[in-house]
């Protein structure tokens, strides 16, 4: 059995919940072929999935929407970048399709969440699953007749397949679906690396981790010098 993950490329929340996904099957069937595709670079892909015997696929499979900032969106940058998609995706769906037919297993497409792994499975003839808490429908939806066009074709997408499963803190996904719902999806704890550990271990002043990455918030290093006893 191989199970072919095709995962969103839109920030890292959905790599991470598959890669803890896969992680798991990779405890539960260590005879199966499991496959991770997504746009994200190699070494982001391999931190998250921590095992060398998940394979990576370079592939971007949707948009999701084009961050202006951390919070905002840049709508107009989304729909260039559809359109862009939107030519890529038949040859990327047929390297992908003959890639798969080659390594001579039965396959399992599952979409985390990008509607065109609806095209893969269909020319693979391959069962689909989704899992996601949203599909892209719900988020194109509101923004107005721009997107009208992209959020019809994403629910027609995620209604030819098979099963859903539904995550936490889910929108309305009314595809018409088998569904079953997940809990909280979350990699297994894993050791601190030697030389990070090390290096914490040296510190002698309180560790504070700033979090939430920072794209477009205007922060001052200047501003931690008010806590110098404490290390960021």
């Amino acid at each position: 059995m191989l199970i072919y993950f095709c995962s969103s490329s839109h920030g890292y929340g959905h790599a991470a919940r598959d890669a803890a996904l896969l992680q798991q099957l990779r405890r539960l069937r260590p005879e199966w072929t499991l496959v991770m595709s997504s746009g994200l670079s190699s070494p982001v892909l391999k931190l998250l999935l921590g095992d060398a015997a998940i394979q990576q696929r370079a592939c971007q499979w949707d948009v999701g929407m084009v961050q202006a900032d951390a919070l905002g969106v840049d709508c107009a940058a989304t729909l260039r970048a559809l359109d862009q998609l939107e030519q890529r995706l038949p040859a990327l769906i047929e390297a992908e399709a003959v890639w798969l037919a080659s390594q001579g297993q039965p396959v399992l497409i599952v979409g985390d969440i990008p509607p065109a792994a609806a095209a893969l499975a269909q020319r693979l003839d391959a069962p689909l699953v989704w899992m996601s808490n949203f599909g892209w429908d719900d988020i194109y939806g509101p923004l107005g007749a721009a997107f009208q066009r992209w959020a019809d074709a994403a629910t027609e997408s995620y209604r030819c397949g098979d099963l859903l499963l539904r995550c936490p803190f889910d929108l309305a996904m009314n595809w018409g679906l088998p569904e079953r719902r997940l809990g909280l999806v979350c990699a297994s704890p894993r050791s601190i690396p030697a030389d990070l550990e090390v290096f914490l271990d040296a510190q002698d002043a309180p560790l504070v981790l700033v979090g939430f990455g920072g794209l477009g918030l205007s922060l001052s290093r200047d501003l931690f010098q008010l806590w110098p006893n404490h290390h960021f």
